[in-house]
């Protein structure tokens, strides 16, 4: 009895390593649409991207506008995010396609991103 218990946490831990081993390679990729990422919030810019001003379904928050990557936060999200805070983004899905439209068309280097909340990192 005494030896099989080593045998078998053996296995087991052999299992876990190769698990953990394989995990990263499947999940790091660049490619994934729907990963999270956090940003900081260095400037912000509030623009109404719909028909009607002022609609609060169409006012984005431009973060980072002037970097290589910045971020247009769909709404509710948008006008309420905060400068010199990190927050964790995921890929807008909500967003009417004449939106994501204009928007890709008056911001082409801006993602279009909802806010899942702020980040302490």
């Amino acid at each position: 009895m005494i030896r099989t218990i080593p045998a078998v946490s053996v296995a087991l831990l052999l299992s876990i390593t190769r698990a953990l081993a394989a995990e990263p390679t499947a999940s790091a990729s660049s490619d994934d649409a729907t990963a999270p990422v956090v940003v900081k919030v260095t400037s912000l810019d509030v623009v109404d991207e719909g028909a009607t001003k002022g609609d609060p379904a169409a006012r984005f928050g431009i973060v980072n506008r002037k970097q290589d990557t910045c971020y247009a936060v769909a709404p509710p999200g948008g006008p309420i995010i905060d400068v010199g805070v990190s927050y964790t983004v995921i890929p807008a899905s909500n967003v009417d396609d004449a939106l994501r439209a204009k928007l890709h068309a008056d911001y082409p280097k801006c993602a279009i991103v909802d806010v899942v909340g702020r980040s302490v990192r």
